[in-house]
């Protein structure tokens, strides 16, 4: 992926999709390892 940045207002809207793609995936991930955990947990109670 090449990127031309000319001027602040490219680099503002660069920096502002950098922000929302990190924010998209700490979301993804979060929801990830809670339902891993949820489905470790249910596994756990049925074992035990």
């Amino acid at each position: 992926m090449r990127v031309r940045l000319e001027g602040p207002s490219d680099y503002a809207a660069f920096a502002l999709l950098l922000l929302v793609s990190a924010a998209v995936a700490i979301l993804v991930v979060g929801t990830v390892l809670t339902w891993l955990g949820r489905l470790l947990a249910a596994l756990g109670g049925l074992l035990s």
